[in-house]
């Protein structure tokens, strides 16, 4: 999964077009200004990778059992991609690096960029929504679910990684009209329209539409104050630490020592002093304005 992503990011995400990046990254209105790239923090990355394998690996596990205890509607799409790479798994010496991504890249579209079922308050659950819903479950909270900050986070993770595949997917398909001018331009129109807009039956919509309810409602959520203060102001307590206010000069006394002496390891051999006219310097009382000069007076 790190590798397949890691070349999307390598191999194409840099070389696309940046009017198609912008296009991408456009879930509504006009044209994000703003292209889709890539994260600030590799970790953030790696925990959006994630979220994706948890997906691929409930989709192989629900589809594996006879009586699953869940019920997840597929789409007989979704169940051939599924079972290829059920099959890519089971004989990975046999399959090139190129074959991997393939097998990858089908299954992933398929859930991402098909139409959803039409469901009613009782009706079964597409993959993805069930996925969603399982994965903030807190087991360690009593079954609930994960506060909306929490929620929030893993979709915005799965739209980047939509975005990601949808990065693929546009090469993939220009690439199959040949040599036809500008068929990045022409396939992305389209498919974005289709898969990456806000408002259309996808998704990409059911999770752009939940994200953006998440974190309305996580900036609305009231939390237990973070700094507390003791009786006497003397002592404060930090995400649970207690910090005494006279150990503040200390350390800071402490850390300018250890610059000095480091300063002074670096500068070993070399002649840091500085020569300054200091004895010249002096006040004029004659001047209105604020400052030094040189001269021969001395007051």
């Amino acid at each position: 999964m790190e590798g397949y992503f890691g070349r999307i990011r390598g191999d194409i995400l840099g070389g696309m077009a940046l009017l198609i990046l912008r296009w991408v990254n456009t879930p509504e209105g006009d044209t994000n200004h703003r292209p889709f790239g890539h994260v600030q923090n590799q970790s953030t990355l790696h925990k959006y990778h994630m979220f994706c394998f948890q997906l691929v690996c409930f989709v192989l596990r629900h589809l594996s059992l006879d009586e699953p205890p869940i019920p997840v509607q597929f789409t007989a799409l979704q169940k051939e991609k599924a079972s290829n790479l059920q099959l890519t798994l089971d004989h990975p010496d046999a399959y090139t690096e190129e074959m991997w991504d393939s097998a990858i890249h089908s299954l992933l579209v398929a859930i991402f960029f098909s139409k959803p079922h039409t469901a009613s308050k009782h009706a079964d659950k597409d993959p993805l929504h069930m996925a969603l819903i399982l994965m903030n479950v807190n087991a360690d909270d009593g079954g609930n679910f994960n506060r909306c900050s929490v929620i929030a986070g893993k979709l915005s993770g799965f739209l980047h990684i939509m975005r990601l595949v949808a990065v693929k997917e546009i090469r993939r398909q220009a690439d199959e009209k040949g040599d036809v001018e500008d068929a990045e331009f022409e396939v992305c129109k389209g498919f974005c329209r289709k898969w990456l807009r806000q408002g259309e039956s996808s998704p990409f919509d059911m999770v752009y539409s939940l994200d953006q309810y998440c974190t309305k409602v996580a900036y609305q959520e009231r939390h237990l104050p973070s700094t507390l203060w003791d009786d006497k102001h003397r002592i404060i307590a930090v995400k649970g630490k207690s910090v005494d206010l006279a150990d503040i000069p200390r350390a800071y006394s402490a850390v300018m020592d250890r610059a000095k002496s480091l300063f002074g390891w670096l500068m070993t051999g070399i002649n840091a002093e500085l020569e300054f006219p200091y004895k010249l310097i002096g006040d004029d009382l004659e001047l209105g304005w604020v400052g030094w000069q040189k001269t021969n007076r001395v007051f």
